[in-house]
C-alpha cells in the first residue's frame, strides 16, 4: 500500500552543482541529499556559503547563468526539475513550488508597486479574473496581517519594511485559490 506520507514530496539526491568563474570551476554543492514529505516542513540550515540558496535556486531552475548541475537529481512529486524545460518549471513555480527569498526587497522589483506584483502572481497563476484581481491582492495583504491593506497595495516595496516584504512575498496557492 502506497501512502503520501512514505512517498517524498520533494527528493533531491546527489546533487552537484559548479559554477564557471574567472578563476576557473568552483563546486558549490557535492552529492547533496534530503527528502521532505508532504505536511512536513525541513529547515536547512549551514554557514554563510555553504549552498543553501544554490540548492533552492537550482531546484527552482532559477540558478544564475554561471552555474550548471552536473549531477544528481531533483524530484518534485515525481516531475524531475533538473534540466526540465522553461515552461514546465513555470508551471510548477508559484502554484506547486515556491520560495521566499533571503533578500525579500530585493526579490520585488523596486519600481513596480506592491499590488501590481500580487496581481502579476494571480493572473500568472490562478484562475482569477482580471476583473477581480485588485480586490484579491488586497484580500490577501489582509490575510498576511499587512495592516491598511488598501493603501499598501499601492505602496512600493521601498516603503514597506523587511517583514511585510516577506509576508507579500508568502505565495499559498491555498489561499490564493486555484
Amino acid at each position: 500500500m502506497t501512502d503520501a506520507m512514505t512517498i517524498p514530496l520533494l527528493a533531491i539526491k546527489d546533487l552537484t552543482v559548479e559554477f564557471k568563474t574567472r578563476g576557473g570551476i568552483v563546486q558549490a554543492l557535492h552529492e547533496v541529499g534530503f527528502e521532505v514529505y508532504k505536511r512536513e516542513m525541513v529547515g536547512v540550515v549551514g554557514e554563510s556559503g555553504s549552498g543553501k540558496s544554490v540548492t533552492a535556486y537550482t531546484v527552482m531552475g532559477i540558478l544564475d547563468r554561471a552555474g550548471r548541475a552536473t549531477g544528481g537529481s531533483a524530484r518534485f512529486g515525481g516531475f524531475e526539475m533538473i534540466g526540465a524545460r522553461e515552461s514546465d518549471l513555470r508551471k510548477l513555480r508559484g502554484r506547486e513550488a515556491s520560495m521566499i527569498f533571503q533578500s525579500p526587497r530585493t526579490a520585488l522589483n523596486p519600481i513596480r508597486k506592491v499590488g501590481q506584483q500580487i496581481e502579476d502572481v494571480l493572473l500568472e497563476h490562478t484562475t482569477v479574473h482580471r476583473r477581480d484581481v485588485r480586490a484579491k491582492a488586497i484580500e490577501l495583504l489582509a490575510q498576511v496581517r499587512i495592516l491598511r491593506p488598501e493603501q499598501r497595495y499601492h505602496a512600493y516595496p521601498f516603503e514597506l519594511s523587511g517583514g511585510m516584504c516577506q509576508r507579500v512575498m508568502i505565495d499559498d496557492i491555498n489561499r490564493i485559490g486555484k
